[in-house]
């Protein structure tokens, strides 16, 4: 029974394939890129939310446009929710996050859809860098309850979380389907980032 809903929680993660992960690093720079994690369910759900205008904008043209508030009200509901759903569907398919360290700021930047907007950090005021959304065992109960916690990322979020750090009071997530080497090379080197900043700051 637990076999079969394992195979269930492995259907609701299952997606087109988009993985890419690059980092690079210097004594100036850490450049490192990552693609959006999709799931075929996520991807129907956006879909249908992008689609929501349609019936609205059709009955709008059949009727001439005519000045009805309510039409009007909803039309406008819907576009908002249409523009969500495809902000979150161009996500899926074409997204892309890109984390630069330089000069003592960490920027996180979203790429692939709309709306977004980069997100600067000081370095020197980022702490406790480690894993996150980790599966905690190979025991297969462990595994059913991170796929569903996973999917559920996928559908919500942009960004499933693989790294996490504390900054200024608030927790920050980035990346999406790293592998454990993936995951510790970049947590390692951001670590480095943060120690040369604080060594920086006592000369």
């Amino acid at each position: 029974m637990l076999n079969l809903i394992y195979l269930q929680s492995k259907l609701f993660i299952a997606g087109l394939t988009r993985k890419r992960f690059e980092l690079k690093s210097d004594n100036q720079i850490l450049w490192a890129v990552n693609n959006s994690q999709n799931s075929f369910l996520a991807l129907v759900m956006a879909s249908g939310l992008s689609l929501q205008v349609l019936p609205y904008l059709v009955m709008a043209i059949r009727n001439g446009f005519p000045f009805d508030p309510t039409l009007i009200g909803m039309l406008c509901l819907e576009l908002c929710i249409s523009a969500v759903g495809l902000r979150h569907l161009l996500w899926l398919i074409n997204g892309r996050q890109e984390m630069i360290i330089e000069n003592g700021k960490m920027f996180l930047q979203k790429h692939g859809t709309f709306f977004t907007r980069p997100q600067v950090f000081l370095v020197k005021d980022i702490s406790n860098v480690g894993p996150v959304n980790v599966k905690a065992s190979e025991a297969l109960m462990d595994q059913i309850f991170y796929n569903i916690r996973l999917s559920r990322r996928i559908v919500f979020r942009q960004i499933t979380g693989e790294i996490a750090f504390h900054y200024q009071g608030r927790d920050v997530e980035a990346f999406c389907n790293l592998n454990d080497e993936e995951r510790e090379t970049l947590i390692m080197e951001i670590k480095n980032r943060i120690f040369n900043s604080n060594e920086s700051k006592l000369h």
